[in-house]
């Protein structure tokens, strides 16, 4: 959202924020109980060079 406000700007940043986090948590909780599959990751770049063929 878009206002001139200075103290709106700021709620809103503040709200996106916190959202973020709660969605953020409660994904977290949905994978840990097996209701939500985690999505793919990216490789550990370091282990693939450990690692020995």
């Amino acid at each position: 959202a878009a206002s001139q406000r200075n103290d709106l700007v700021i709620n809103y940043e503040r709200l996106s924020l916190e959202i973020g986090l709660y969605a953020k948590t409660g994904a977290d909780i949905m994978i840990k109980h097996h209701w939500l599959e985690q999505p793919p990751g990216t490789m550990d770049r370091n282990k693939l060079i450990r690692k020995k063929i």
